[in-house]
């Protein structure tokens, strides 16, 4: 399935220590429909903007830590099912609204309609710390005006980062998302270094340095080495925000609220649309109040419109093989649920597009018990969720207090390339439960298997005990089978669509 690239972006800053301000003098939004997310929603993220504000499958805490501009870790205690379970958020703000005001804002709803009390205080956290190497730091300082800027090149499973005008402390800032793979917990910079810089470096993935044949450098190396900056992981008090009460339904809207909200932007200001000359696959970028779609085929476009798995579009083969070129612009502040609905409105009028939603049996990836599982229950009290990583040459993910239902739910999104489907929970288990598993990363798998032998020839049998795919992994560390079956599921159905478009 196609994913835009719309980052979520939230401020890192810590926020100086002091008394918060009262609620009854914090601005307000003029309105707010406030409901709990469908069913398996989709996190699009938010747009905190003047005008129309809109969170879509947002949890509440992701909701505390965009309002009290902190990151996500720093939000402590609250009850177990704060970052699992999802509303939907539709606000009015007065225009000119500043950044603050809006943040004041979604803290007086988060009072209001959910009953939040928070206090700040401090906590022991894990952070990776950068100082400077016994050797000095090797960067550069940059002679540039322009504006911060850093690009990623990957090639042969090298990771290449190179960056200009950029300060160490915003390096810091940007490790957890190009390196999310070593830098697991958040990232203090105390080299004391206050200048910007040009650097490079390049380092391999943890799987690949961590495994027997791994010859690579890891990302914790090539900072030392190849900048002079040293990363170590410490405990160490961080200030934050204690979660004291919270309530897991939101207040009624008052009576008028929908009425009172602006109207959602559903059109583009201008789209071009035209059959493709490309002779390459494509790819689609919806960001920033733009959509740039080159070589997409139709049900590609669809899929990204509705926000479903490509396989969950039922549709005539044509649409999977004739390919368009779209670019589309909107206003900026779109958010990527708005940017959805204008690409839906687009196919409809340009061509001439009609749908309905049934169910129907399809292939999925089923996760079943058909013996007794190798689960420990959870004792109910940590906050419920699953976290990935790497050990040794293994991608991990540890899920605290989560049911199968969670569990299957972030498994795709940790092993992709082995997954391709929808996961299902048949299990049938009710509980809540502590679960690890680890698993060889597919990548490393392939490449494993694709290295020629002694005689040149290519391995077909039996690879090391420790290579392990995620359908073996779930097997003998968990006690569960995941296998590919056909399952009723609800699948949009393409009933119209014209092979030309309208004219631009």
């Amino acid at each position: 399935m196609l994913r835009s690239s719309y980052v979520l972006t939230l401020a890192t800053l810590l926020v100086v220590p002091g008394h918060s301000q009262p609620s009854s003098d914090k601005p307000k939004f003029d309105a707010a429909d406030v409901h709990a997310s469908a069913p398996a929603a989709t996190n699009d993220g938010f747009s905190l903007r003047p005008g129309r504000t809109e969170f879509h499958g947002s949890t509440l805490l992701q909701m505390i830590s965009t309002a009290y501009e902190i990151e996500a870790a720093k939000v402590f205690g609250g009850p177990p099912w704060l970052g699992v379970n999802h509303f939907d958020i539709t606000a009015k703000a007065s225009a000119g609204s500043s950044k603050h005001a809006l943040n004041q804002m979604l803290q007086s709803l988060l009072e209001e309609r959910f009953g939040l009390v928070v206090h700040k205080d401090e906590r022991p956290l894990p952070i990776y710390v950068l100082t400077v190497a016994k050797g000095g730091v090797k960067l550069k300082e940059s002679s540039t005006e322009a504006d911060p800027d850093c690009k990623l090149n990957v090639e042969n499973n090298v990771r290449t980062y190179a960056c200009r005008n950029v300060t160490v402390e915003n390096l810091a800032e940007r490790l957890r998302l190009v390196a999310a793979g070593y830098f697991d917990q958040l990232v203090l910079d105390q080299t004391g270094l206050k200048g910007s810089y040009d650097f490079a470096f390049s380092w391999m993935p943890k799987a690949f340095v961590a495994s027997p044949e791994g010859k690579g450098m890891s990302a914790f190396d090539a900072l030392e080495k190849q900048l002079g900056i040293k990363v170590e992981l410490k405990t160490q008090p961080t200030a934050g925000y204690v979660v004291d009460r919270i309530n897991a339904t939101p207040t009624e809207n008052p009576a008028g609220t929908l009425e009172k909200l602006p109207p959602p932007v559903t059109e583009f200001e201008v789209a071009e649309v035209r059959p493709s000359k490309a002779k390459t696959d494509g790819d689609a970028d919806m960001k920033n109040g733009r959509l740039t779609a080159i070589a997409i085929p139709l049900k590609d476009l669809i899929s990204l419109a509705y926000d479903m798995d490509e396989d969950m579009v039922v549709c005539e083969k044509w649409l999977e093989t004739e390919r368009f070129d779209i670019v589309a612009k909107a206003a900026p502040t779109a958010s990527l649920n708005e940017l959805r609905a204008m690409l839906r409105t687009l196919l409809q009028e340009r061509f001439k597009m009609s749908v309905h939603n049934e169910e129907r049996s399809v292939p999925v990836f089923a996760l079943t018990a058909p013996k007794k599982p190798k689960l420990k229950e959870s004792d109910g009290s940590a906050r419920s969720g699953c976290k990935f990583g790497n050990d040794n040459g293994l991608r991990t993910m540890t899920c605290q207090n989560a049911t199968m239902t969670q569990f299957t739910e972030s498994l795709r999104r940790a092993a992709g390339g082995y997954i391709d489907k929808s996961v299902v929970d048949l299990t049938g288990l009710k509980g809540s439960y502590d679960v690890t598993v680890g698993w060889t990363p597919f990548a490393r798998l392939r490449a494993k298997k694709a290295e020629p032998t002694a005689g040149g020839e290519v391995p077909s049998a039996a690879e090391p005990a420790a290579m392990l795919t995620v359908f073996e992994a779930i097997d003998k560390q968990l006690g569960l089978k995941l296998a590919e079956q056909k399952h009723p599921m609800p699948v949009l159905v393409v009933d119209h669509v014209e092979r030309v478009p309208t004219a631009n």
